[in-house]
């Protein structure tokens, strides 16, 4: 075991481990670049069983005081202006074995309380909780995810009517423009797009709302470097007279396209050139065998308009009962259930199956 350690210490582990990643934010290229622009207090942590890595972990450190003691926290790792959450861990779970939560959460240095929020299906976190974590579904949380391993004909069908319908006269509008080209950038070219997109979408309501890359340097540098790195990188554009209208950053892994951003030219909005650009990437991704679904990390109103269904987060506190503060703050669990139902904003049911693909509409 490693406890403690700066992430030139893990490094190696996370490169094992890198081919267990079902999402972008654990792949080794990621976290390479995440690492390199992450301040504050920061736990890494890789548990070796036998000389094999069976698990990294990276979390954020900090100190709550609560009825007058000082509680060690360990919570997910936040970056960038937009403070989204941007690491998950990496798990082996046959060299894990018999381990437990616990003793991954022992290499991370000393600890008395985990509060983990917005975890997707498929988090180690949630893999090797027990019964003695707290695991809570996030009513106002999930992602929209996209099935796109049916023919796309099939899959269209599925989408509203209405959408179908708006779609096909926006393309009319299109066309009566003198027509538009679908242009997806890779590889070398990936650079330049991913500086008009910056352009495309400082000019449209995010620039008014503080949400725009352009305003954001931490995230703006970490995106386009990554971008940059990876394989599956695409910035997906649709053109009208070789003037971006409509763009998509996104990157594939574990056979999933994350869609990472979306941005459009509101003086275009008469042709509709955001929702015609994401009908063409759900087509595109329909026919390629190597994409099984697409995934939007977050949820919003507009989703059901594509047939997409909201798979959902959970939250998960963990009480150290090695150390007498956590088993003080286990013992008024109660306060903490109270303080994770504020946080999540409603009421939530312990899911039956923790890190499952069940999908709730």
């Amino acid at each position: 075991m490693e406890a403690d350690v700066g992430f030139e210490r893990v490094r190696s582990a996370w490169q094992q481990l890198g081919p267990n990643a079902r999402y972008f934010t654990q792949t080794p290229e990621w976290i390479e670049l995440l690492a390199a622009r992450l301040d504050g207090d920061v736990a890494w942590g890789a548990l070796v069983v036998d000389g094999r890595p069976a698990a990294v972990a990276v979390l954020r450190r900090s100190v709550r005081r609560a009825a007058g003691v000082k509680l060690r926290i360990l919570s997910r790792i936040r970056a960038g202006e937009a403070h989204h959450l941007a690491a998950e861990g990496l798990l082996d779970r046959e060299a894990f074995g018999a381990h437990r939560l616990r003793d991954l959460l022992d290499v991370c240095g000393p600890w008395d309380v985990m509060w983990l929020v917005e975890l997707r299906a498929g988090s180690p976190w949630l893999e090797l909780a027990g019964a003695q974590e707290l695991v809570r579904a996030e009513p106002h949380g999930g992602a929209g995810v996209l099935d796109t391993r049916p023919p796309f004909g099939q899959r269209w069908s599925a989408v509203p009517k209405n959408m179908r319908n708006s779609i096909r006269k926006a393309r009319s509008r299109i066309d009566a423009n003198g027509g538009a080209e679908i242009v997806v950038a890779r590889g070398a070219e990936i650079a330049a797009a991913y500086e008009r997109f910056v352009e495309l979408e400082a000019s449209g309501w995010k620039a008014h709302r503080a949400g725009a890359l352009a305003d954001m340097p931490h995230d703006r540098g970490l995106n386009g470097d990554y971008l940059r790195s990876c394989a599956t990188a695409q910035v997906r554009s649709l053109n009208l007279d070789g003037r971006m209208i409509a763009g998509q950053l996104a990157v594939t892994t574990a056979r999933t396209l994350f869609l990472t951003k979306i941005a459009y030219d509101e003086t275009f909005a008469e042709l509709s050139p955001s929702n015609v650009l994401m009908a063409e990437l759900i087509e595109a991704c329909c026919e390629d065998p190597a994409i099984d679904r697409i995934d939007c990390l977050e949820w919003h109103p507009w989703h059901p308009r594509w047939g997409m269904v909201r798979e959902p987060t959970y939250s998960l506190i963990a009480f150290n009962r090695r150390s007498l503060r956590g088993l003080a703050a286990r013992a008024a669990r109660g306060g903490w259930e109270l303080a994770n139902r504020a946080s999540t904003r409603g009421s939530a049911l312990r899911p039956t199956r923790r890190g499952s693909e069940r999908v709730d509409a």
